[in-house]
């Protein structure tokens, strides 16, 4: 587990990562903040079980998404530093 957290703080973009708060590219920081806003409008803007059910509903879709585009990220990043 150390090797796998070593190799990925010597990755090139770690430093540039740093610059964006932890998230590898503008996408993952966008695609956090419009899922929060998304999370937060369903929250205020709905009520009983109506606000729970889009919530079961919206809130896994949104991690998937975000989960995936952190694997395209990561799977890119392989990719280039392997070639």
């Amino acid at each position: 587990m150390r090797a796998a957290f070593a190799e990925e703080d010597d990755a090139p973009g770690a430093s540039s990562a740093a610059l964006r708060g932890g998230f590898r590219s503008y996408r993952q920081f966008f695609g956090f903040v419009g899922s929060m806003v998304a999370v937060v409008l369903v929250a205020v803007l709905t009520d009983g079980r109506l606000r729970v059910v889009l919530l079961w509903i919206i809130v896994p879709l949104l991690v998937v998404a975000l989960s995936f585009l952190d694997f395209r990220q990561a799977r890119k990043a392989r990719s280039g530093a392997g070639a």
